[in-house]
């Protein structure tokens, strides 16, 4: 990567960091215009070059994800994208065979991405958030974001849940990728409080394993909730990791910074299920 391309994305950062509080402090009526402002805000705020990097970026995780994901989903499904972005996802699960919505609160994004893939079969995008979804209840066979959860508000998770569960068909899945506390290495330098957790950047909503599970369950995911960490991705589903792990692993796994990194624990697959309505 160029240096000044560098410099750009590292003004990114520092922009994001400075705004983070502005995001927390929102209130609940004011929120949805204030996401839309602050992320249109930072990618404005990057060159032309450092959008085309970005974008080249999202598109290899993206591919990687989508296969993963595939291997769950199969062909002929509906589906929602939530968090879509340059719509690299939408396109690839939607090249599986299914019919694929994406969605995005930053509308320079849905525009790109209907410039990249609007002609595209069985894809459609829309502007609009992960909390309030316009769809009838039942409308989709699996649901699916990427590095979406991290960056809601604590206080808007009960209702992204909710939506998701309410949008969803009976035995239908949530399939998404998160970023935890340990990214940073050392989870003892967190708070057990998720609301007092050190922010990096936009991530103002980091969860471990153990409240991932808490969360889905009380949303009404009753079925099976799996956790992948993402060194095992390319053999998603295979290596989801058994109920009675999750919670072993986190009490006793020694969170060290080379095992954090040998593990990839950083950044976690998940599915979970619902099993009625």
């Amino acid at each position: 990567m160029a240096e000044s391309s560098t410099d750009d994305w590292e003004q990114a950062i520092r922009l994001e960091n400075e705004m983070a509080d502005e995001l927390l402090t929102s209130g609940d009526a004011q929120r949805d215009d204030k996401y839309t402002e602050v992320y249109e805000k930072v990618y404005s705020s990057l060159s032309a070059e450092r959008k085309r990097e970005m974008s080249e970026h999202y598109r290899s995780g993206a591919l990687v994800s989508a296969k993963a994901f595939l291997k769950i989903i199969g062909p002929g499904k509906n589906v929602l994208d939530i968090g879509c972005g340059f719509g690299h996802l939408t396109h690839y699960v939607a090249l599986g065979g299914n019919r694929v919505i994406g969605i995005d609160i930053n509308r320079k994004h849905v525009s790109e991405a209907k410039e990249l893939y609007g002609l595209q079969k069985n894809v459609e995008f829309r502007e609009t958030r992960g909390t309030r979804l316009d769809f009838p209840d039942a409308t989709f066979d699996h649901v699916l974001s990427t590095s979406v959860f991290e960056h809601l508000h604590p206080k808007d998770v009960s209702r992204h849940l909710a939506e998701i569960h309410r949008v969803l068909k009976s035995r239908g899945k949530y399939i998404f990728t998160a970023l935890t506390p340990y990214m940073r290495g050392d989870f003892a330098r967190h708070s057990k409080d998720p609301l007092q957790r050190q922010k990096h950047g936009f991530h103002i909503n980091e969860r471990t394993w153990t409240e991932f599970r808490s969360l889905l369950h009380a949303h009404g995911f009753h079925g099976r909730t799996d956790f992948l960490p993402g060194r095992f991705r390319h053999r998603f589903p295979k290596l989801l990791i058994p109920v009675s792990l999750k919670g072993l692993i986190e009490r006793h796994l020694p969170l060290k910074p080379f095992v954090l990194r040998v593990l990839r624990l950083d950044k976690v697959y998940i599915v979970s299920s619902i099993t009625f309505h």
